[in-house]
Order: structure tokens, then sequence, then C-alpha cells
């Protein structure tokens, strides 16, 4: 038989448990950390097209950031074999959704070094090693650089494609 002591202490502990534990949850979640801001977005090749002398640089970006980014100029320099490929610098209005990604077109003149190198991957169906500085600035002038590297090698069927 329970005395009536504990039946009181029992139907507080019964009741005012999940109340409890209600409120623990509640004050954990509003402890969750803060808005992810001033990040640079991540950045890489996604695809070069070319045709003649020039290039077209698909670069795929990720906005890791809570907030979008608002682009106002991109400038970009490619090395291929650490060889230069291109370089260039494209005005854009480009904006990034907060954590979204989007693909930014750069064309470009190439540079004679470079395209040796691409052609000597076009000939053997091979791949080579690239590396990115790309600076981008948002349209308060912030810049941010994003350096990347990678391989590219030809499209299966698709001359002048790579990625």
């Amino acid at each position: 038989m329970m005395r009536a002591a504990d039946t009181k202490t029992f139907h507080l502990t019964r009741y005012a448990t999940p109340g409890l534990l209600l409120l623990l949850l509640t004050a954990a979640c509003g402890t969750l950390p803060g808005r992810i801001t001033g990040e640079p977005p991540q950045a890489t090749i996604d695809g070069i097209q070319r045709s003649g002398n020039t290039l077209t640089v698909e670069v795929g970006l990720r906005n890791m950031n809570d907030q979008p980014i608002k682009l106002s100029e991109a400038t970009i320099e490619l090395f291929l074999s650490d060889t230069l490929l291109a370089r260039a610098r494209q005005a854009t209005t480009m904006e990034i959704a907060a954590r979204g990604r989007d693909l930014l077109r750069v064309h470009a003149s190439a540079d004679r070094a470079g395209l040796a190198q691409l052609d000597a991957i076009t000939g053997q169906g091979s791949a080579a090693a690239w590396r990115m500085i790309l600076t981008l600035t948002d349209r308060s002038g912030q810049q941010q650089i994003i350096e990347n590297q990678g391989w590219l090698h030809p499209v299966p069927g698709q001359p002048d494609n790579y990625r």
C-alpha cells in the first residue's frame, strides 16, 4: 500500500517528467548553431567547350551560406598541367540562392601553350591535371578567392568538349 507522500511523489513525477522533457527540448532547439554567412562558395570545373582559340569554361558554384550571394564580377585563371590555359574577367549579375547551386559560364581566349596541353590529351584520350583560381566579387565590392584542382579529360564522342 502506498503512503500519501509516495502518492504525491508518484503523481508529481508522472506529470512533471513529460513537461520537464518538453522544456529541455525547447531549450536545446534554441541553442542550435547560428546562420552560416560569409563562407566562400565551393567551385569546380563542370566542363569546357572549345571553339578554335576560344573556350567556354563552365564553373559549378555551390553557396554554403544561409543567404544568397549576389555577384558582380568573376575572374578566372585556369591552368592545365601547370601551364596557363585561360585567364578571363567577366561581369555577371548572377545570384546564387541560399544553400543553392548555379553554373557560371566564362568565355575566354585560350593561351597557346595551354591549347597545346589540351590538344595533347585530346589526341591521347587521356587526362591532365587542372588548377583554377577563381575570384568572385559581390555587389558590395567584397572579393572571395577560391582555388580548386582536379582532372580534365575529353568527353567521349563529343569533340572539343572536356570535363
